[in-house]
C-alpha cells in the first residue's frame, strides 16, 4: 500500500505522516471526551494538556532528538501545568494553554522574538486550527484520491472470508467463555447514536489540536532595531515644515508642551483634594461620607491614569523632538508621577469603601488592576530614560501582567475574601458591618473554614448561628465531597480542604441550639489549613 503512494502525493503532504497527526489529534478529542464530559474539572485539566503534548511528540518522531531547547520546551510545559494542579479555573487553563502553546513552539524552533512577538505566537497557534485543519485535510483529500485509484486494483474479495469467520468464531468464544461474554456486555454502544453536542465538542477539540499534532506552526516576523543609513534616517525627527504641519499641529512639541502644562495644573488640584480629604483626614461636605468619596473616585482615577498613559505614549514618541526636549521630559515625569500618586490614592479609597461594605473578588481584582497601572507608568518613564521603544514597553508590560496572573492562579481568592470578611465583621471583631455569609457561601467550599470560625465564634458569645448558614455550609461541604469524589476532580486546593473537613470531624445538627451556659470551644476546628 505504501509502495502504491510512491509518486501520487504532492510535495510537502505524506498520507502517512499526516495519517498519523490526524490519528494524534482524535486521540486528543478521546482524551478530552473521557477526561471532561460530564465529569468535574481538577487534576483532568492537567492531564488533558499533558497528554496534548505528548501526542505531538508522538506524532512528530522527528523532534525526538535531543537538543537544548526541549528542555526549556519541558520546564515551561510544567511551570503552565502547575497552576492546574493547585486549582482549576480561568487562570488555570490560560497557563496551561500558554505551556502547551510554548512547548511546541520551542519543540519547533518557532519560538523567537519579544515576550509580546512570544504572545503573537502562541496566539496564532491557538486560534488557527481550525483554519489548517480544512487547508491540510482538503491536500490530503486530493492526495488521497490518486492513491485510491491505484489501490483499487487490490483484491479486497480476499478480506471476506476471514472478517466472517472470524466474527463467527468470535461469537462462539463469547458463547463459550463468560469472560469474553463480560467484555463484549461492557461495551458503551451509545456511541452509535451520538449525542449531536458531544460530536461538535470532538470536532473542535480535533481542530484546536491539529496545529499541534500537525506541526506546522508558521513563523512571526520578530521586531528588529533599525540598523544601518536606512534606520538612523528612520529615526530622525521630522524637520520639514510640511511634514511638521501635517505631524505636529496635534502632537507637535508647542502642542504637547501647553497640554502638559494644563495637566499638570489639572492633577495638581486632584492631588491636593485627596492630600487634604484622603491622607489628611479633614472632614468631608455636609452629606458625603468617606464610602461614597472613595467609591466616586476610585475608578474613574484609573481611567484617567490610563488616558494619561495613552498621551505619553503618543507624545513622547522615539526620536521625535518633543522627547529631546528637556522641559517637555520634565513635565512628563511631573506628570507620571502624580498619576502613579493618583493610582495609589485610588487604592486607599478602595481600602475605605471595603471597610466599610466588606471585601468581595471584584474590589480584589480591582486592586490587582490599580496595582499593574502603577507598574505601568512607571515602566513608560523607565522607557524615556533608557530610550527604549515602545515595543518593549509593550513586552515588559505583557511580563508584568504574565507573572501577576501566574502568581494569582495559586492564590485561594474565595478563602481570602471570607477569612477577611469574617475577620473584620461586627460580630468578631465588634465594629464594621455585620457579615454578609450569603455571599460568602457564594463563593464556593473554599469558603467553609471561615464560616466555621464565624460560626465557632457566634457560639462561643452564647449566639445561635442562623439555620440558613448551616444548611449552606452543609450544602457546600456535599458539593466539595461529590467533587473530590471523583478523581477528575482532584485539586491540590479541594485536597487541602478534604483534610480540613475530616480533621474538622462531623458538622453539628441544624436544629442545634446551645445554652447560653455552653462553653466555648465544644465544637473545635483544627488549625487553618491556609
Amino acid at each position: 500500500m505504501t509502495s502504491l503512494s510512491e509518486g501520487l502525493v504532492p510535495a510537502g503532504i505524506r498520507p502517512g505522516p499526516i495519517h498519523r497527526h490526524l490519528a494524534a489529534s482524535i486521540a486528543a478529542a478521546a482524551i478530552a471526551d473521557f477526561l471532561f464530559f460530564d465529569k468535574p474539572v481538577g487534576v483532568s485539566l492537567v492531564l488533558a494538556f499533558a497528554a496534548l503534548s505528548a501526542l505531538t511528540l508522538l506524532a512528530n518522531p522527528a523532534l525526538w532528538s535531543w537538543k537544548r531547547s526541549h528542555a526549556a520546551a519541558g520546564l515551561l510545559l510544567i511551570a503552565g501545568l502547575l497552576p492546574g494542579l493547585e486549582n482549576p479555573g480561568l487562570l488555570s487553563l490560560i497557563f496551561a494553554l500558554a505551556g502547551t502553546a510554548a512547548f511546541c513552539l520551542l519543540l519547533h524552533d518557532r519560538f523567537r522574538g519579544g515576550f509580546a512577538t512570544r504572545i503573537l505566537q502562541m496566539l496564532d497557534l491557538v486560534s488557527t486550527g481550525p483554519v489548517r485543519l480544512i487547508a491540510d485535510l482538503a491536500i490530503l483529500r486530493r492526495a488521497c484520491g490518486r492513491v485510491s485509484k491505484a489501490a483499487n486494483r487490490v483484491p479486497w474479495s480476499a478480506w471476506l472470508v476471514p472478517l466472517v469467520f472470524g466474527t463467527i468464531f468470535l461469537a462462539l468464544f463469547a458463547s463459550a467463555n463468560p469472560l469474553i461474554e463480560n467484555w463484549f456486555l461492557g461495551i458503551d454502544l451509545d456511541w452509535l447514536a451520538p449525542d449531536p453536542l458531544r460530536v461538535l465538542i470532538w470536532v473542535l477539540v480535533i481542530a484546536f489540536a491539529w496545529p499541534f499534532t500537525r506541526g506546522r506552526v508558521r513563523r512571526i516576523a520578530t521586531t528588529r532595531r533599525f540598523s544601518g543609513p536606512a534606520g538612523r534616517a528612520a529615526r530622525q525627527p521630522i524637520t520639514s515644515a510640511t511634514d511638521r504641519l501635517s505631524a505636529g499641529s496635534l502632537f507637535g512639541p508647542a502642542a504637547i508642551l501647553r497640554s502638559l502644562l494644563v495637566f499638570n495644573g489639572l492633577f495638581v488640584v486632584q492631588t491636593m483634594l485627596d492630600l487634604t480629604y484622603l491622607w489628611g483626614g479633614v472632614a468631608l461636605p455636609e452629606g458625603m461620607n468617606y464610602a461614597t468619596y472613595a467609591h466616586r473616585g476610585a475608578y474613574p482615577l484609573i481611567a484617567t491614569a490610563l488616558l494619561a498613559a495613552g498621551f505619553v505614549l503618543a507624545a513622547m514618541r522615539p526620536g521625535s523632538d518633543s522627547e529631546r526636549m528637556p522641559v517637555v521630559r520634565l513635565l512628563v515625569y511631573l506628570w507620571t508621577g502624580q498619576n502613579v500618586l493618583l493610582v495609589i490614592s485610588s487604592m486607599l479609597r478602595l481600602n475605605l469603601y471595603v471597610a466599610v461594605y466588606s471585601l468581595t473578588m471584584l474590589r480584589i481584582a480591582a486592586l490587582i488592576w490599580m496595582m499593574l497601572v502603577a507598574t505601568g507608568l512607571l515602566l513608560i518613564v523607565a522607557r524615556i530614560v533608557l530610550g527604549r521603544s515602545n515595543g518593549w514597553l509593550i513586552s515588559i508590560n505583557a511580563a508584568a501582567l504574565a507573572a501577576t496572573l501566574y502568581v494569582c492562579s495559586f492564590v485561594n481568592f474565595p478563602h481570602l475574601v471570607a477569612g477577611f470578611n469574617v475577620e473584620h465583621s461586627r460580630e468578631i471583631s465588634g465594629h464594621g458591618v455585620a457579615l454578609d455569609w450569603d455571599y460568602l457561601t457564594q463563593l464556593g467550599p473554599q469558603a467553609i473554614p471561615p464560616l466555621d470560625r464565624y460560626a465557632a465564634a457566634i457560639r462561643s458569645n452564647g449566639g445561635r448561628v442562623p439555620k440558613n448558614l448551616l444548611l449552606s455550609a452543609a450544602k457546600l461541604t456535599r458539593q466539595h465531597n461529590s467533587q473530590m469524589a471523583d478523581w477528575h476532580g482532584w485539586s491540590f486546593r479541594g485536597w487541602r480542604l478534604t483534610r480540613y473537613l475530616q480533621d474538622r470531624g462531623p458538622e453539628p445538627a441544624v436544629s442545634e441550639k446551645p445554652a447560653v451556659s455552653e462553653k466555648p470551644g465544644s465544637w473545635t476546628y483544627p488549625p487553618n489549613p491556609y
